[in-house]
């Protein structure tokens, strides 16, 4: 062999390879993110743990969990108009992250008219630029057509389905019309949880199931493939990941930790598999295997328990999980007035929603009040302070 030909090759071994889509996505990563949720406790906090960020970072993963009506789906709308609003290098007045916004809605109780009336609300809010020559109300109602067309919206009818749309979603992306040409900023799931039931029946159903199956196939969660397939778009696109979860299954005040020193995170209660780990390991957490979002004491209660396996069932795959940025928890809306008409308890405000804010580790760093109004939706910090 040429000696020549072997120093070649040598020196080519040591240079370090990489795909073009590794490549893209660090890029992705490491470029400024311009993420900002108006949520003064979640900014603040990324700003604090990264000083030269201005809100979050791309890939970013937010879970909003709350009983029903609590205002979870209002806190979706806030955050996709800040995706879809322009940014202020292109206009100004507005402090969007101009970037495109998938949501999908297996609840089917996404409002798209209700978000067009927010963000018109937001939009007018902000006034017309000076430089701006055409009339006012032309010139916004261009603009909230623009912003529209960065909003898609799909609705799958089962977990396998919600899992398949999100893994082709990249798909989808590249060949749309109004998404080919922009980014993508953020995915929502509204919610999560939304197919807990008949996943859980499907589950009885295979532990019932005495049929012998194939010893070399593994048994899988459906909702492991939804995290799987947000695990390879979190990848190729870096999106801000926003996941909500009803209170399925109420966790008693009284065995929920309050010490200083232990995280909690909730809601592996309301999932048939918790699914989500600290995005920042704490220093007292077990090996990153056996970490799980929520406390064990509470969460070990029969409804969560992994079904046993029959003797001839496949052994299960380990299940994927992602990391979580920030668990934002909200309580029940408190009305004094008690309104029992949309419109009318839209238009009173009241004491609005309480809204713990938990960070990458568990802890909490703030909370806020949501008020939902008949045409804005209002969050105000209630507490900030660093993680403990």
């Amino acid at each position: 062999m040429d000696p020549a030909a072997v120093t070649t090759d040598s020196l080519l071994a040591e240079i370090h390879s990489e795909s073009l889509q590794s490549f893209l996505t660090s890029l992705r990563l490491d470029s400024p993110p311009t993420c900002k949720t108006a949520i003064p406790a979640v900014d603040n906090h990324a700003v604090s743990t990264n000083p030269l960020a201005n809100g979050l970072r791309r890939g970013d993963i937010i879970e909003l969990q709350g009983p029903p009506a609590s205002g979870k789906s209002h806190l979706v709308y806030h955050l996709v108009i800040n995706c879809i609003l322009p940014p202020r290098h292109t206009h100004p007045n507005f402090t969007g992250w101009g970037r495109a916004a998938v949501v999908f809605d297996p609840d089917r109780t996404f409002d798209v008219t209700r978000l067009r009336q927010l963000l018109w609300t937001r939009i007018s809010a902000q006034g017309q630029p000076e430089q701006a020559s055409r009339p006012t109300e032309q010139y916004l109602q261009e603009l909230l057509d623009q912003c529209m067309r960065r909003l898609h919206v799909i609705r799958p009818t089962s977990t396998v389905q919600l899992a398949f749309s999100i893994l082709h979603l990249s798909k989808h992306h590249a060949t749309h019309p109004s998404l080919q040409n922009e980014a993508l900023g953020l995915i929502a799931v509204d919610s999560m949880n939304a197919f807990y039931w008949d996943d859980r029946y499907t589950m009885e159903q295979l532990r019932g199931a005495g049929a012998p199956l194939n010893q070399n196939s593994t048994f899988v969660p459906p909702l492991a493939h939804v995290c799987k397939a947000l695990h390879r778009l979190r990848l190729s696109h870096a999106p801000v990941v926003v996941l909500t979860t009803r209170d399925l299954i109420p966790v008693p005040t009284s065995k929920v930790p309050v010490s200083e020193g232990t995280p909690v995170i909730p809601s592996s209660r309301q999932h048939l598999y918790p699914f989500l780990i600290p995005a920042v390991k704490p220093r007292q957490d077990p090996e990153p295997t056996d970490v799980i979002m929520g406390d064990a004491s509470v969460s070990n209660v029969e409804e969560d328990k992994k079904p046993p396996l029959l003797p001839n069932h496949p052994p299960r795959r380990q299940e994927a999980r992602l990391p979580l940025a920030f668990h934002l928890t909200l309580s029940q809306a408190l009305r004094s007035d008690l309104a029992t008409d949309n419109s009318e308890a839209l238009g009173s405000k009241g004491p609005g929603t309480s809204v713990v804010i938990r960070g990458p580790t568990g802890f909490t760093v703030g909370s806020c009040t949501l008020r939902i109004g008949e045409d804005d939706v209002l969050i105000s910090s209630t507490l900030a302070r660093g993680e403990v």
